[in-house]
């Protein structure tokens, strides 16, 4: 929520850009005389990676900090030559120089001077006050080597002399100390100061150096580079474990001497016009408000919404602030303008506060640094009232006094005093509102095959909810919906959204979503038995499962996410009145795990099942000795899972015959008709209902719809689901043709093999295998080729020819689990490969994980060989995990039939219902079912 501004010394990498400098034009000048250059050899040249020389040279001296810089890359590669063939400079003309001192081409053992024959760098002028975003006096110097090629090396040397006046005498250097596997022919940073200079440097973490060494009245630190691999460091370590290797040094003597420095350029007496907005501004505030913190906040949500962001990194090498009154008449300020800004307010009104620096990212990391500015990236104010610290984010939004209370999680804060101060720690506090309420209305009452008609209120807050304010404006009718289909689908699951409203309430900082819609089933099946996970439970993916098995890391804590509030209030409306469903896993919740509370209660009454459930995680380290206690509380409570469970023979959207049936669909008949009417020209609804018609063995309805979808908008997938219809209607003539369609619209490879499978449906074998010789040489070795061509010679009677190209292919790819079950497939369908058939297959199963299609493969294969008790067993366990599978429904009827079970005959029945076309398919294999 926090936009961090950047007011710190940036780590300036080894080609980075220079900083921020002066004078209004490049010289061109010899380096210092303190710089000790690096004279390249042609063997170090041409033994060296990419980057052959990345050189750091500087002098902390007389209250400036001078850097010499010496590069040399190799243009290696087109691509190289276009991003390193032209150099670029930016700088303000008030800090400072800009001294070029070398552009070289080396080549051929030769170096080739850029700069004899006149190049120079042409400097470009930003237009002032360029759509009120653009800061004066930006320069950019480039320059595009002239005849620079590729195998060439590239060398640039520059110098700059920064002087900053926001820091008086104090000097800050700070740089990155690259490690390997990054390859560098010869790198060092080389520093130095005065003899006698209050100067203090420090390298880490883990880093060790060699003392510095006095030599001419001067110190000299040197560091060769890259410095070793680093250990691997777990990714949820806090920062100060995964920060990279800097070099610090500076003249500041502590944190206070920090603040102290800081401290005069966020003075804030006579800084307000008494007579100017501000001060009517104030005036306002105090006339709508008696209570401090009423007024404070009020202050603070006036420089949250009324100045705009920006960045301004170019006065004072980033530390000296705009002046109220200037940001007040400019509007816009970056974290110091608006921390400032506000700080005078709070001041105005006799409220204690000060302008706090913290670093966005890596505040726990700051008490292992050497003190300097340089390690903040941002500036808030901390106010005192009623004996309270508040923490004010000018840069944030959404601050109400319903969260003010709140603390942003930047671990530590150094306080700017004229007397100076230490660093001091931001501890968490609970948070007073959630960032996020779901209350969300499921109703399954149709049955749990059929989409869920859901109504879900969506209640963000804080930072949070002012994140969609410009969302609840936004003049694109089709962008806003296409928002709120993504939050809503991040909450309830796929699905489709049917209407909904996005408002946003200044005066809470909340923003409302609204939704209704369907979402599509969840349930899934295991022995049979059908089970739900429940959607929109904060909680439900929460799990602690840090790695701390490496020795290494045995003494690493763990930083949690955080802070943050979800809420929902989950209502599920369910099938006959809830008559045998059930809840599985832990209905009650009270507990806390890793520095999170959760806390849920839910009930089943009355074919309702209601779920509250919280999730509070705050910003915590969980402690090495604890990690292995935490990891299993998580455990435990992911067994509980809370889901629900249907009742065994619970009806299935197949079973759904009866004109009471059709009553009870008539809610999401209703919802799909709406669906439709909002755009009568979007084919993807009327698809969506034919998948719903579709799975109530509708195959006219399912048609009709396709069929409308083709006219609005052609595909090769719609014509492909078009065919799929015409088979179940026993059509297969116009089947093929539907095929035929989808191959002219998009004749793909793919898709002409859909069309040759088609054919063989058909009866025409021949002409499929001849279509299929077209584009083997553009599918060759493709699964999907050898399938259907294996598949088209079991048609014309040579299942043999159609096994030996299957195993080819295995052969390439052993263990392949598709191919394994296509040969498996092959095996029973065709009746080849002998005794070598159930092993084959149950090799497949094994691949597959005992996945419904390949059990129902080598169910096949059993009953080949008249082994029908093991296809039966095969079959059920099918069926128990996918009860919707037509064909291994045929199979178990004509199975149990074959034992003499008259039962077997439902099964079939059931099947031909689910998909008219087995019968014919079946018979191509040969197998037929028993009369009725």
């Amino acid at each position: 929520m926090t936009r961090a501004c950047r007011f710190g010394l940036m780590a300036l990498l080894l080609c980075g850009a220079a900083p921020a400098l002066a004078g209004s034009e490049p010289l061109y000048r010899a380096p210092p005389a303190w710089v000790v250059p690096v004279e390249l050899t042609g063997k170090q040249i041409a033994e060296a990676p990419a980057i052959v020389l990345a050189d750091t040279q500087k002098r902390l001296d007389g209250g400036n900090v001078w850097e010499y810089r010496d590069f040399a890359l190799r243009i290696d590669s087109p691509d190289t030559l276009n991003a390193a063939g032209t150099l670029s400079a930016a700088w303000l003309p008030d800090k400072g120089d800009l001294i070029v001192n070398r552009v070289e081409i080396l080549r051929g053992g030769q170096a080739i001077d850029v700069l004899k024959d006149g190049a120079k760098f042409t400097v470009l002028r930003r237009e002032a006050q360029l759509e009120q975003r653009s800061l004066d006096g930006l320069l950019t110097a480039t320059l595009s080597v002239p005849g620079l090629r590729v195998g060439d090396v590239l060398r640039l040397a520059y110098t700059t002399v920064q002087g900053d006046q926001a820091l008086g005498d104090k000097l800050q250097s700070l740089d990155a100390l690259p490690a390997e596997p990054l390859q560098i022919g010869f790198a060092r940073i080389r520093m130095s100061w005065p003899e006698g200079a209050a100067v203090k440097w420090q390298a880490g973490p883990d880093v060790s150096l060699a003392a510095p060494v006095a030599k001419n009245g001067f110190k000299t630190l040197e560091v060769m580079l890259p410095l070793p691999k680093r250990d691997d460091v777990p990714f949820d370590a806090p920062y100060r474990f995964r920060r990279a290797p800097l070099l610090q040094i500076g003249s500041f003597a502590s944190w206070q001497d920090v603040s102290r420095t800081l401290a005069p350029h966020f003075a804030t007496a006579g800084s307000i016009d008494p007579k100017g907005e501000i001060a009517e501004k104030i005036a306002g505030i105090e006339k709508q408000a008696s209570d401090p913190l009423a007024r404070a906040t009020l202050a603070l949500r006036l420089v949250q919404d009324e100045i705009s962001y920006l960045a301004n990194g170019l006065d004072g090498g980033n530390y000296l602030p705009q002046k109220p009154e200037q940001t007040w008449q400019l509007r816009y300020g970056d974290c110091k303008a608006k921390s400032l800004l506000l700080l005078a307010m709070l001041r105005e009104m006799g409220i204690s506060a000060e302008v706090v620096a913290v670093h966005s990212q890596a505040g726990d990391a700051a008490p292992l640094l050497l003190p300097m500015p340089a390690d903040f990236d941002h500036m808030i104010v901390l106010a005192h009232i009623a004996g309270q610290d508040y923490w004010f984010d000018g840069t944030s939004s959404g601050s109400r006094l319903s969260n003010v209370a709140e603390v942003p999680p930047f671990k530590y804060a150094l306080p700017i005093t004229p007397e100076g101060a230490d660093l001091v720690p931001m501890v968490q506090r609970p948070l007073t509102q959630p960032d996020r309420s779901l209350s969300l209305v499921l109703d399954q009452s149709a049955g749990i095959d059929m989409p869920a008609l859901y109504t879900a209120t969506i209640q963000l807050n804080g930072p949070v909810g002012a994140s969609l304010r410009a969302w609840a404006i936004q003049p694109s009718e089709d962008a806003r919906e296409k928002f709120v289909t993504s939050l809503v689908t991040s909450l309830v699951g796929e699905g489709d959204l049917l209407d909904y409203t996005l408002t946003y309430d200044d005066e809470a900082a909340r923003a409302t979503v609204t939704a209704h819609g369907m979402a599509k089933p969840q349930w899934q099946f295991e022995r049979g038995i059908a089970h739900e996970y429940l959607p929109g439970l904060p909680a439900s993916d929460f799990a602690f499962s840090a790695d701390r098995a490496r020795a290494a890391w045995k003494d690493i804590p763990v930083q949690m996410a955080g802070p943050y509030t979800f809420v929902t209030d989950l209502k599920v409306l369910l099938p006959l009145g809830g008559k045998g469903f059930e809840t599985r896993g832990r209905e009650v919740v009270d507990t806390e795990i890793a520095g999170a509370t959760i806390s849920r209660d839910s009930a089943l009454s009355g074919g309702t099942l209601t779920v509250k459930e919280q999730l509070a995680a705050t910003l915590t380290e969980v402690d090495p000795a604890a990690i292995s206690a935490e990891k299993a509380k998580s455990a435990r409570f992911g067994v509980g899972k809370l889901s629900l469970r249907a009742p065994e023979g619970v009806k299935r959207a197949w079973d759904y015959t009866t004109p009471a049936d059709r009553k009870l669909l008539a809610p999401v008949e209703a919802a799909y008709a709406k669906l439709i009417a909002k755009d009568p020209k979007d084919a993807a609804p009327f698809l969506a209902r034919a998948g719903f018609r579709s799975s109530l063995l509708d195959w006219t309805g399912a048609l009709a719809d396709v069929d409308q979808a083709l006219a609005l908008t052609p595909s090769s997938g719609t014509w492909f689901s078009r065919s799929s219809l015409l088979q179940q209607l026993g059509r297969p003539k116009e089947a093929l043709a539907a095929v035929r369609s989808a191959f002219e619209l998009d004749p793909t490879p793919e898709n002409a093999l859909q069309e040759a499978v088609a054919m063989g449906d058909y009866g025409e074998v021949k002409e499929a295998l001849a279509l299929v010789g077209d584009y083997e040489n553009d599918l060759e070795g493709e699964a999907a080729l050898v399938a259907v061509k294996a598949q088209l010679l079991g048609m014309a009677g040579k299942g043999d020819d159609g096994l030996a190209l299957l195993e080819k292919s295995l052969a390439e790819r052993p263990g392949d689990p598709q191919l394994l079950n296509n040969i498996c497939w092959h095996m029973g369908t065709w009746q080849v490969g002998g005794d070598a058939m159930i092993a084959q297959c149950t090799k497949a199963v094994e691949s597959g994980g005992w996945a419904p299609p390949v059990l129902d493969s080598r169910a096949m294969a059993y009953f080949r060989q008249g082994k029908l008790p093991e296809a039966l067993a095969d079959l059920n366990a099918a069926l128990s995990a996918a009860p919707g599978l037509a064909n291994s429904l045929y199979m178990r009827g004509i199975v149990r039939a074959g034992m003499g079970d008259k039962d077997g005959r439902k099964d079939i029945d059931q099947a031909l219902r689910m998909s008219p076309s087995l019968k014919a398919t079946y018979e191509k294999y040969g197998i037929s079912a028993p009369a009725s």
